[in-house]
């Protein structure tokens, strides 16, 4: 269940829903051959403009730093393939990304976030991005003045969305589960699917989502998630496969037995 919302639900709202690519030089180029000839186009900023003041993002006089100030709502669908996330606000999240101190056992991020060449995250990862990471860097991207921000507006949406992720990843994995956990979740999902209707309506739904309503019933029947996780069988079966048997599997049953305790 928790390697579904793992790897399922969180990896699929980051990948797709949010469209977080990092394309190097040359992806960037194909890109650009591939939309000049007739492919489409790949948003590579999202341009923003006031009346008369021109790019929103370009630093003036009045504003030195380059401090976004009042320039409206977050426009949607504007990153590769309908995502989130333009390519601006991929290199903001990276660079603020770099900036947060977490305790030593919490799962580090590759400094290459989102390129093809750091592999998949693992299970613990996809926690730390979500429980940890995302709830502070959010907030750089889309909010400039607290008193501003209309939650009915699309920057409003877009942080109500993931604060109701964040509660249900928190939920997923708390220690102590009891009644109100399990409505509590009921409740933020059921908004988090909401507003993604509002915000990622023309990507759909995928079945881990569906099988996530489920948690709120396993909760009050198996209590935290975290006693019935694969986690454990998924690492000794990691571990076995690095070992060189050498045509004498014989010799290590009592080795994989005593993994798996120690596991």
């Amino acid at each position: 269940m928790m390697h579904n919302w793992l790897e399922g639900v969180l990896q699929h709202h980051f990948r797709f829903r949010w469209g977080f690519v990092v394309f190097s030089k040359e992806q960037k180029t194909n890109i650009k051959h591939w939309a000049s000839e007739g492919g489409g186009d790949y948003p590579s900023k999202r341009v923003m403009y006031k009346e008369g003041q021109g790019n929103a993002f370009e630093a003036d006089e009045d504003d030195p730093e380059g401090n976004q100030g009042d320039y409206g709502d977050a426009e949607l669908d504007e990153g590769l393939d309908g995502g989130l996330f333009t390519e601006v606000d991929i290199n903001l999240f990276c660079h603020r990304m770099l900036d947060i101190v977490v305790p030593n056992s919490v799962s580090k991020m590759p400094m290459n976030l989102g390129e093809s060449k750091h592999g998949s995250l693992r299970e613990a990862q996809w926690y730390s991005l979500f429980a940890f990471i995302i709830p502070l860097v959010i907030l750089e991207i889309y909010v400039n003045d607290v008193e501003k921000l209309d939650p009915q507006s699309n920057r409003g949406r877009i942080l109500k969305n993931i604060g109701y992720l964040v509660q249900c990843t928190n939920l997923v994995f708390s220690r102590r589960v009891s009644e109100w956990e399990a409505n509590n979740f009921e409740v933020c999902y059921r908004k988090y699917h909401e507003t993604s209707v509002q915000i990622f309506g023309k990507l759909g739904t995928k079945p881990n989502h569906h099988y996530a309503l489920h948690i709120p019933d396993q909760m009050r029947r198996w209590g935290p998630l975290g006693q019935v996780a694969e986690f454990a069988g998924e690492r000794m079966i990691g571990f076995i496969q690095k070992i060189q048997t050498n045509t004498k599997l014989g010799e290590y049953s009592n080795l994989y037995n005593t993994c798996f305790v120690l596991i």
